[in-house]
C-alpha cells in the first residue's frame, strides 16, 4: 500500500486501465477456447468400391426419332405465338383511345398486341393500342385523335393510324 502512495495518483489509474485490459483479454481468450468450433464438413471422397462398366450389348435398341414440332409464328409486337400465321400479313392499325375516367371504360384494350400510354393536356393521358396479331371484339374506343408526337412512332412500326 505504501509502495501505491509512493507513486502518484495518476500512475495508479493507469496501471489499474492496464490492469482491467489485460485481465479482458486474458477473459476472452478463455472464452474463445471454451466455444466450440465449427467442424468443417466432409468433402467428397473417391469410393474405394470399384464402379461397375456398362458392356455393350449384341443388339442395339431402336431409338425413335424425335418429332419436330412446326415452328410457331410469333407476334413481332408482343413476341407471343400465333394460331394462325396468315394474320402476320396484315396492316398494323394503330388506335388512339381515349384514358379520361368519363371515357371509361375503354372496349378491346386488353386484347391489342401493344398498347403505348402518352401524356396530352396535363395529367390527361391517351393510350395508342396497336392492333395485328389478335382480332378485336366488335367496336374499339372510345377513340380519339392522333398528336403530332404520334407520326414518328406510327412510321417506326409501319402502322396504319386510326382516329
Amino acid at each position: 500500500m505504501q509502495r501505491l502512495r509512493s507513486l502518484g495518483r495518476g500512475r495508479i489509474i493507469v496501471a489499474g486501465a492496464i490492469l482491467v485490459v489485460v485481465i479482458a483479454g486474458a477473459i476472452t481468450l478463455v472464452v474463445a477456447r471454451r466455444e466450440p468450433q465449427p467442424t468443417p464438413s466432409p468433402s467428397a471422397s473417391v469410393s474405394p468400391i470399384p464402379t461397375e462398366r456398362p458392356t455393350a450389348s449384341a443388339t442395339p435398341e431402336p431409338t425413335q426419332e424425335p418429332t419436330e414440332a412446326p415452328p410457331v409464328a410469333r407476334c413481332p409486337l408482343s413476341g407471343l405465338g400465333v394460331a394462325d400465321p396468315l394474320l402476320l400479313d396484315r396492316v398494323t392499325l394503330a388506335v388512339s383511345i381515349d384514358n379520361h375516367p368519363g371515357a371509361r371504360p375503354a372496349r378491346n384494350l386488353t386484347r391489342a398486341d401493344l398498347v403505348f400510354e402518352a401524356s396530352v393536356e396535363g395529367d390527361t393521358t391517351r393510350f395508342t393500342a396497336f392492333y395485328l396479331c389478335q382480332q378485336t371484339d366488335g367496336l374499339t374506343g372510345p377513340i380519339r385523335s392522333g398528336r403530332y408526337y404520334h407520326i414518328d412512332l406510327w412510321q417506326d412500326l409501319h402502322v396504319l393510324p386510326v382516329f
